[in-house]
C-alpha cells in the first residue's frame, strides 16, 4: 500500500486564561460563588469557559488562528462575563490586576487556594518555587497564554519556545505591564507550563504576563502577533545569538530586572520584532 508523502500543515493557535478581580462598585470582592466553575471543571459558556479561581474569575478564551479570531474571541468572552455580573450588579476590575487585599478579604479562606500544578522555568528546566504569598496582603491577575500546534514537543522543544516568547512577549510586558509587583512572584522569566491539549496538539502555556493586555483592545492584536511570531520561530529556530540578533542573557536580564532600556534595545535590535511591536 502506497503511503502519503503530503506533509500535515501545522496550525497555530493562541488563546490564554486571564483572570480578573471583580467590584461591587465600590471595592473589590471575592468571586467565589457567584458564577461557578473550577479548575477541575470550568463552566463553559457561549464564548469559551469560566471557573472561579482564588478571589478572582479565571475565563478560558477559545483558541484563535488569525488575529481577526483572537481579538474577536477576547472580545465575545469580555462582553459575555460582564453582562453576566452586571444581572447581580457587579462588573470586572479593568484598571489594575493587582488587589491589596483589605481586612474582609483577608478573612476570606479563599486568598489561600492556589494551583497546585509546578511551573517551569524555561531558561534552567528546574521547577520554580512556589511564590510565598503568606506575608503579604495582595493578589495577582495573570494574563497567561495558551498556545500550541497540531505536532507532538519534546520538552526541550517546549523551553525553546518559551525562550522565543521571553523575547516577543516578554520584553513587551516590561515596556507596557504596570503590574510590576506581581512581576516579582509570577512574572520571572522563562516561567511556562509544558501543555498536551490531545495527542498530537502540544504548546505551552506561558505565564509571564499580567491581565494587562485584556484592559485595552489596542493590546489584542500586538498580544497575538507577538505571541504568533514566537511560536513560528521557535518551531523553527533554536534560541541563539546568531537567531535572535541579541545575546540570551540580555533577554533574561530585561525581564528579570524589569529594565524598559535593555528591553527597548532587543526590541529594536530584532527587525521583525521592531516591527510587530511598532504595528508596522
Amino acid at each position: 500500500m502506497e503511503q502519503s508523502t503530503e506533509r500535515v500543515t501545522e496550525e497555530i493557535l493562541i488563546g490564554g486564561d486571564p483572570e480578573f478581580f471583580v467590584t461591587n462598585g465600590t471595592g473589590f470582592i471575592s468571586a467565589k460563588g457567584l458564577l461557578g466553575g473550577s479548575k477541575e471543571e470550568p463552566k463553559k459558556i457561549k464564548n469559551g469557559a469560566v471557573q472561579e479561581d482564588n478571589i478572582m474569575l479565571e475565563m478560558n478564551i477559545i483558541p484563535s488562528a488569525t488575529v481577526q479570531e483572537f481579538n474577536t474571541n477576547v472580545a465575545a468572552i469580555l462582553h459575555e462575563v460582564s453582562i453576566m455580573l452586571h444581572t447581580k450588579k457587579l462588573a470586572l476590575v479593568t484598571s489594575t490586576g493587582e488587589c491589596k487585599l483589605d481586612a474582609k478579604l483577608q478573612q476570606l479562606p479563599e486568598i489561600f487556594e492556589f494551583g497546585c500544578e509546578p511551573d517551569f522555568d524555561a531558561w534552567t528546566g528546574d521547577v520554580n518555587p512556589a511564590p510565598d504569598l503568606a506575608n503579604i496582603n495582595m493578589r495577582f491577575a495573570g494574563g497567561h497564554l495558551h498556545c500550541s500546534v497540531n505536532r507532538a514537543l519534546s520538552y526541550e522543544e517546549q523551553r525553546n519556545l518559551v525562550q522565543w516568547f521571553d523575547l516577543c512577549v516578554g520584553t513587551y510586558c516590561v515596556l507596557n505591564d504596570k503590574n510590576t509587583t506581581r512581576a516579582t512572584y509570577y512574572g520571572t522569566p522563562g516561567r511556562f507550563r509544558p501543555t498536551k491539549y490531545s495527542k498530537n496538539c502540544m504548546g505551552v502555556e506561558y505565564r509571564v504576563p499580567s491581565n494587562f493586555w485584556m484592559l485595552n483592545r489596542h493590546y489584542y492584536p500586538k498580544i497575538f502577533e507577538l505571541a504568533h511570531y514566537a511560536m513560528r520561530m521557535g518551531l523553527t529556530n533554536e534560541f541563539t545569538t546568531l537567531s535572535t540578533g541579541v545575546h540570551p542573557k540580555l533577554v533574561y536580564t530585561s525581564i528579570k530586572e524589569r529594565n524598559k532600556d535593555l528591553a527597548q534595545y532587543i526590541i529594536r535590535t530584532h527587525d521583525i520584532l521592531g516591527r510587530l511591536v511598532a504595528g508596522g
